[in-house]
């Protein structure tokens, strides 16, 4: 039953006793109200790790079946389903997730989980994915993203989402689940920008080319540049540079591919370490004045 979790596999809850889990679970996420076992007297089993990332709530887990109703009308979850063949009852319509197949977006409902399972609770919130969402494909309307129930395939064309959820979990592993480096590294955007990709594949898809308004884009790249150049001590995640610019994520990538010959993160990357070269240059004259 316990098998590893995704990440934190050490700092783990671990327990067979319902009704302490129940209050565990309770205190982690406020909106559910009621969380048991799927049938009175049956085993339970619930290993967990929860953490909070700039606000997104993530939680690693393996479990029995359980029951449990959830009250939220702006959240929802998106369950990426580690290992095994999964599914989940809401009213009288089964859904079915595997591992590496399909994933679960759940969102405000009664809901049973009839099988023993492992695999990641991410708690979405419904505002950010569309803005993140428009923000990627370059739009003005926030409300692109279907949040209807439903088992989104974990697999589009030759990109499967399964492994890159995986190598973002495994960061969170790779620091030692150290919320501080986590909250640097804005990996609650990267998140955010996956999920939104996993439930609107067709991101990927939209063209590199300009359309025509390349002098726009030209002169967006330029006050972009200067944004960053006057906020370069802070975390600027991806999203963040697309709101600000109003660029898509393609043209965003392409044009700094074709002006700089490199990606917007490395070319931050590259402005940081010439702004930490002047800063040690100045002191070193400082102190040979």
């Amino acid at each position: 039953m316990y098998t590893k979790i995704a990440f934190n596999d050490t700092k783990v809850n671990i327990s067979n006793d319902i009704k302490m889990m129940a209050d565990k679970v309770s205190s982690l996420i406020p909106v559910i109200h009621a969380f048991s076992a799927l049938k009175e007297g049956e085993d339970f089993g619930l290993k967990m790790s929860q953490m909070t990332i700039n606000g997104l709530n993530l939680i690693a887990y393996a479990q029995s079946g359980i029951y449990l109703e959830r009250d939220d009308c702006k959240g929802f979850d998106l369950l990426i389903p580690m290992e095994g063949q999964n599914h989940t009852v809401v009213g009288r319509t089964k859904y079915q997730f595997n591992a590496g197949e399909t994933a679960f977006l759940a969102a405000s409902e009664r809901r049973q989980s009839t099988l023993r399972r492992s695999g990641v609770n991410i708690g979405l919130n419904a505002d950010r994915l569309n803005k993140t969402c428009a923000s990627i494909m370059g739009v003005e309307d926030k409300k692109v993203i279907d949040l209807n129930i439903r088992t989104p395939s974990l697999q589009h064309d030759k990109i499967k989402f399964s492994i890159l959820f995986k190598s973002i979990f495994n960061h969170i592993n790779f620091v030692d689940g150290n919320k501080k480096i986590l909250n640097r590294l804005l990996l609650d955007d990267y998140l955010y920008r996956l999920c939104a990709a996993l439930l609107h594949p067709e991101l990927f898809l939209v063209g590199n080319t300009f359309n025509g308004k390349e002098p726009q884009v030209r002169l967006e790249l330029g006050l972009l540049c200067e944004w960053m150049n006057g906020h370069i001590q802070q975390p600027i995640s991806l999203t963040q540079m697309e709101e600000q610019s109003g660029l898509s994520s393609r043209v965003l990538q392409y044009s700094f591919k074709k002006s700089f010959g490199m990606r917007p993160v490395e070319w931050l990357r590259k402005q940081r370490i010439h702004a930490a070269h002047a800063i040690l240059m100045k002191s070193d004259k400082k102190i040979r004045g």
